[in-house]
């Protein structure tokens, strides 16, 4: 049995999308409780609310993946790619699914769509390269990761030639300019 959210009066309180959103939330609480069965009700529930909700999608797609219904779990994580390709976790949830599933190929495609639509670094981006990686590699990412590091290393370049110079750093560079000079008491 799905509780029924309360609303007061005011603005937009009463939009389905709001809603929606409130029986996500409630169904992620149950879900972190273990409750799956509730959770699930609560999703489907966001679902019927706002049929463009990815978040509710997604999370669905986690549920059915728990219950080993990965058919449907995909088929969520897909739904969720397809209302919103920005949201990055279904490219991570149908990645693992597929590497579950000893998918490789589509394992690889997800793991890389997951890392070049995030923009920063992150975790998530960095776990994506490491798959990508033991899944036999891909020149674009190999070329985006040089290029990323490359302007961390210029970055922290131009950092360091800002910092003022010790007496240690000042003296070897004296040396090596012939401007360091021994002194010989014989």
């Amino acid at each position: 049995m799905v509780p029924v959210i309360k609303a007061v009066e005011g603005d937009d309180v009463f939009s389905p999308q709001k809603i929606a959103r409130e029986y996500r939330e409630k169904g992620y609480l149950a879900q972190k409780e273990g409750d799956l069965k509730t959770a699930k009700a609560f999703y489907e529930k966001a679902i019927s609310l706002d049929p463009s909700f990815a978040v509710a999608y997604n999370d669905l797609g986690i549920i059915y993946e728990a219950e080993g219904a990965l058919n449907k779990a995909e088929n969520n994580y897909l739904k969720a790619i397809e209302l919103n390709p920005a949201y990055l976790s279904p490219y991570t949830n149908i990645a693992l699914l597929c590497e579950k599933e000893k998918r490789w190929k589509e394992a690889k495609y997800f793991w890389k769509q997951r890392y070049l639509r995030d923009p920063r670094s992150s975790y998530w981006r960095e776990e994506a390269r490491k798959h990508i990686i033991l899944l036999g590699g891909d020149e674009e990412v190999r070329e985006s990761h040089l290029r990323e590091e490359a302007r961390e290393l210029m970055a922290d370049w131009e950092k360091k030639r800002k910092e003022p110079e010790d007496e240690f750093t000042r003296t070897i560079r004296n040396y090596f300019r012939g401007g360091f000079r021994s002194v010989s008491n014989n």
